[in-house]
Formats: C-alpha cells, sequence, structure tokens
C-alpha cells in the first residue's frame, strides 16, 4: 500500500506534519488481546515490524515485549498455545509488543511501506526437528494509513497519531486465490512518538 503523497484536502500546516514523520523516531504499540484458529493443534505468532520496499529495513529498529527490556529486534515469536477446539478464544502471557522504528523508517514518500507483518505457526505438523509450518498471515499498515481511522496530524509528542482497537483474519499461506482465513486476533494498537522508557538511554 503506497499512496503518491499528502492528500489534497490537507491544509498546507498538516501536509508538512505529515512530511516529517521520517524525521521522528516513532513507537507502535501493539498488544494482542485474543487469538483464536480454526483447526485444533498448537501454535504462535511471528510478529515483525517492516518495509518491504527497502532492503535491510529492519536495522535499527528496536522491540520490547511486556514490560521488558528493549532490545535491537524487529521480530518476535510468542509463546506456544494450544487450541483445543474452534471457537475456542485464546490469550497469551507475552501479548505487548512495542517497536521503536527509527528516524527514516516512516516516509509517505510511494517507497515505504511501513508494516506489522504477523503470521502464524503451526508447531504441531511434523516429527522432532521440524521447522513450525507458516499456516496464516496478517497485514497490519504501520504508515502510510488507510483513510479510517485518520490519524490525528495535530498530535503533540505526548499525543498519540493513533489508538483504537479492531481484528485481523489471519488468511491462509496458499497460493490459491479461493483459500480462507485460518484465524483471527484482536488487538489494540497506539503510534506515536517515541517516549523514552525508565532505565532507557
Amino acid at each position: 500500500m503506497t499512496f503518491s503523497g499528502p492528500e489534497p484536502w490537507l491544509p498546507a500546516s498538516l501536509a508538512t506534519q505529515r512530511l516529517k514523520a521520517e524525521e521522528k523516531t516513532l513507537d507502535l504499540e501493539f498488544e494482542v488481546l485474543s487469538v483464536g484458529f480454526n483447526e485444533e493443534g498448537r501454535y504462535a505468532l511471528r510478529l515483525s515490524a517492516e518495509n518491504p520496499l527497502q532492503a535491510g529495513s529492519g536495522t535499527g529498529v528496536r522491540l520490547q515485549v511486556n514490560d521488558g527490556d528493549p532490545l535491537p529486534a524487529c521480530s518476535v515469536v510468542t509463546e506456544a498455545i494450544e487450541q483445543q477446539h474452534p471457537g475456542q478464544s485464546l490469550t497469551l502471557t507475552r501479548n505487548k509488543f512495542t517497536f521503536t522504528l527509527p528516524k527514516g523508517f516512516c516516509k509517505n514518500d510511494g517507497q515505504h511501506d511501513a508494516r506489522l507483518h504477523v503470521e502464524a505457526l503451526r508447531l504441531d505438523g511434523g516429527g522432532p526437528g521440524q521447522e513450525a509450518q507458516r499456516v496464516g498471515e496478517a497485514i497490519f499498515p504501520i504508515y502510510p494509513r488507510p483513510d479510517q481511522p485518520r490519524m490525528n496530524l495535530a498530535a503533540q509528542q505526548h499525543q498519540d497519531l493513533y489508538r483504537y482497537c479492531g481484528n485481523l483474519a489471519l488468511l491462509r499461506a496458499s497460493q490459491d486465490p479461493t483459500a480462507r482465513h485460518c484465524g483471527a486476533l484482536a488487538y489494540s494498537v497506539a503510534f506515536h512518538e517515541h517516549r523514552v522508557q525508565h532505565g532507557e538511554p
């Protein structure tokens, strides 16, 4: 998802603010409220902050899980969870992920597409030592954003550019265009300028 430039209805002052996103260090707070899969089994989620239009885009990204220390990482795998029957809603112990995105990660120039890639991994698909099988995925657009909900382009440093709750369908990882989703997750998200955490240099 790319946009060629600021929307024509934006006042010049707000358009300038949008273009300054590339000059800011930004935090994406993504919390998985619940998740469920359509088939029984053991699963985990992999969450990755990425910019597929830019090589090496994960460089400089830092990640904090729950209240842990921020570490240089752009991807994380959750603990394993057991889906015992379809329709069951599951929760994670390590469920809040704060990605600190360096300056230049988010731009609105048609050459950047900052997003959170969520992958569903099945862990019980084979024998010991077999790699987890990717069975589903979802894309959350970080920046630029679709029209709804709109960003607060006038946000000050202590305010959120956006904050809301939503749902993501985990689409089956298949070349078959008729393949349906393998599950879904509920989330809350906030996006704002970086806020220094206690003990952070």
